[in-house]
């Protein structure tokens, strides 16, 4: 249930990085000339962290529009999920439509695997997409987030 929770409150779209990354290692603001690789990992490690204000400012635009910071707040109350890292197994570019909206746009694809406490992983692919030399990512279920936070008003 936590993984479906993460992946529906980070949904990203990426480019290019490999290898793993504990949360010690990975810094928690965006460098120049990150990879989408890097972005996911360091937005879960964000995630992981609770701080989800933060995380809220590097989601899409488009989806910043639907769902407001404080309305994000809610929706993520239940996070953070516990992990020991992010290892980036593939990325490739891909368009996509952004979830909840008609935009469509140039994204990288980046298929990564969770690894949490006691030896636990999941295996998934999500998108990062490149906004004004940001890398933004999209949540997979705005609706789904939406219903969160309502309930948890």
């Amino acid at each position: 249930m936590r993984r479906l929770a993460a992946l529906a409150l980070l949904g990203v779209v990426a480019a290019g990085c490999s290898g793993g990354d504990s949360p010690s290692s990975t810094p928690s603001v965006p460098s120049r000339g990150e990879t989408a690789g890097e972005a996911i990992t360091r937005q879960f490690m964000l995630l992981s962290q609770g701080q989800v204000g933060r995380l809220w400012e590097e989601m899409h635009p488009a989806h910043q529009q639907l769902i407001s910071r404080s309305t994000y707040m809610l929706c993520t109350r239940d996070m953070p999920i516990e992990l020991t890292g992010v290892e980036v197994i593939d990325t490739y570019p891909e368009r996509y439509t952004i979830p909840g909206t008609n935009v469509e746009t140039d994204s990288t694809a980046v298929t990564f695997t969770v690894e949490q406490p006691g030896g636990g992983s999941w295996t998934d692919t999500s998108h990062e997409v490149k906004v004004r030399g940001r890398w933004r990512f999209t949540v997979a279920d705005p609706d789904g987030c939406l219903s969160t936070a309502r309930r948890n008003e």
